[in-house]
């Protein structure tokens, strides 16, 4: 005979329902602003841009700064209302490469964004009047990157707003012809610690390129100066290493025209030297690379394209400690790098604009 005890009596299960009233009252739209912004910063922006259609209130607080510090556009073409939103949200990062960007309409005269830091136009398909419109806009950069873009006259004199705060600045690839404009720029951005000049676009004489040199502030710590194939010389390096004696990392890939003295020069004056770049740099003899050995801060020499593989086990030889050959291409001044590909200058970029 089966126990009574054997049976599992099931509960009851009560079901709740809760009527809402017609009149009932919303509890989240009259929370305060302040939580309902805290709460909408958990969304996407394209979530956040969705939020404008459920009411009066909502549309106005999405329109609230604190929603749009990161602004990524990346590969976007940007209509010039899309482009006047974009400047008026008054962002503090905004990614804008690879974009297509049309000239802002509708800005009230005056208008400044002082709130943005960062910006990133690598590769963006904007012309130098759009970019010196967008430039006047921006009164306080702090880091920028116009990879392959045109750089006018008027744009380095926009640029100059920026001169008190300017960190690090990405011109690779970049068309500027105005190296007197540049050299004034150089001159006042006493604070600027990263540069970029690699592979520029340009008709300078190579005292043009001294100006440029000599006008380095010293706080620079990051330089990149390849590219001068037929102009650099022995000489604009004895000016580089008095202009910027702190620099820790020096690509000078490209300059056939330097020489041992160069190495010389290097080994003598630039006591913080970590990273240095010789690459395709043909009339450097591989015995002067042995003078490295007394520079004790050097962690990474960059020789590609120079020597055969028993030549290059000779200078591994006699330098050790240091690596050679690892890195191709120059990180300086670069918003993005190969595993970082979300994020500008180590700041990862979460949202997207739509």
């Amino acid at each position: 005979m089966i126990p009574l005890d054997f049976f599992i009596n099931r509960r009851n299960r009560r079901i709740f329902v809760t009527v809402i009233e017609d009149d009932a009252k919303d509890h989240f739209t009259s929370l305060p602003d302040e939580l309902i912004l805290k709460i909408l910063k958990f969304l996407s922006q394209v979530s956040i841009g969705n939020c404008a259609t459920v009411c009066k209130k909502f549309s106005r607080l999405v329109k609230d700064e604190s929603l749009w510090k990161e602004i990524d556009v990346l590969g976007k073409s940007l209509t010039p209302t899309s482009t006047t939103e974009i400047l008026s949200r008054k962002p503090m990062y905004l990614r804008m490469a690879s974009a297509t960007i049309e000239e802002p309409m509708g800005l009230p005269n005056g208008f400044g964004s002082p709130q943005l830091y960062y910006l990133d136009l690598t590769m963006a398909h904007v012309t130098s009047t759009i970019l010196t419109k967008i430039l006047l806009f921006s009164t306080s950069l702090i880091k920028c990157s116009f990879e392959a873009l045109e750089i006018s006259t008027d744009g380095l004199e926009a640029l100059m707003q920026s001169r008190a705060t300017l960190n690090t600045l990405n011109f690779t690839l970049c068309t500027i012809m105005d190296a007197e404009g540049l050299s004034t720029l150089l001159t006042r951005s006493t604070k600027l610690r990263a540069l970029n000049l690699g592979c520029i676009q340009h008709h300078w004489s190579q005292e043009e390129l001294l100006s440029v040199i000599r006008s380095l502030p010293i706080s620079v710590t990051e330089l990149n100066l390849s590219g001068f194939r037929n102009l650099m010389n022995d000489r604009h390096v004895g000016f580089l290493v008095e202009s910027v004696p702190n620099v820790t990392d020096l690509d000078l890939s490209d300059a056939q025209l330097l020489t041992d003295a160069t190495v010389t020069y290097i080994q003598r004056h630039l006591y913080y030297i970590e990273h240095l770049a010789f690459s395709r740099c043909y009339h450097i003899q591989p015995s002067a690379y042995m003078l490295l050995y007394n520079c004790h801060t050097l962690q990474h020499l960059e020789i590609f394209s120079l020597f055969r593989e028993q030549t290059l086990q000779q200078i591994a030889q006699g330098l050790p400690g240091i690596i050679i050959n690892e890195c191709p291409f120059s990180s300086v001044a670069r918003p993005t790098i190969a595993n970082q590909r979300n994020s500008i200058w180590g700041h990862r970029i979460k949202y997207y604009y739509n």
